[in-house]
């Protein structure tokens, strides 16, 4: 095989990688009546309150473990859906009991219960963007543990 005809499978395997890329490592559309959130920014909220109870539980779309917090303000209290335990950690965020945050997200009925998907979570002024104004996770584009 000639090297100019090498070069051209490479170069031709680099640009469908660059173009394909986006679309494998974006969040797929959630199914909420399988317990997977979609993002919808129509449905976004502004919420303060206090974390009540931080977990970890298996994601379901299989991939790893997410961060959920039952999360109580002068109204309600639902569970927050955050993102990668090692996404926080990698950002020096962490959340404990008693911790007053205020959240940017989706808000939905996520198997007949309120939550919200988290884009944005303010501690202590420090705030820790998970998704962008679309909903994508930004994790999937700049870190993969």
């Amino acid at each position: 095989m000639s090297t100019f005809r090498l070069w051209g499978i490479v170069s031709f395997g680099i640009v469908a990688l660059i173009f394909l890329s986006p679309p494998v490592l974006a969040q797929r559309t959630g199914d909420p009546s399988k317990g997977i959130p979609n993002y919808n920014p129509a449905t976004e909220v502004t919420v303060n309150g206090t974390v009540e109870e931080v977990k970890q539980h298996p994601n379901p779309g299989g991939e790893g473990l997410d961060v959920h917090v039952i999360f109580k303000t002068d109204d309600e209290t639902f569970e927050l859906h955050l993102g990668p335990p090692a996404w926080m950690a990698d950002n020096n965020f962490t959340l404990a009991k008693g911790d007053k945050l205020e959240v940017l997200g989706s808000k939905m009925q996520l198997e007949g219960r309120t939550a919200i998907v988290a884009r944005e979570v303010t501690k202590n002024r420090m705030t820790l963007i998970f998704r962008d104004a679309k909903g994508n996770p930004l994790w999937t584009r700049t870190w993969q543990h």
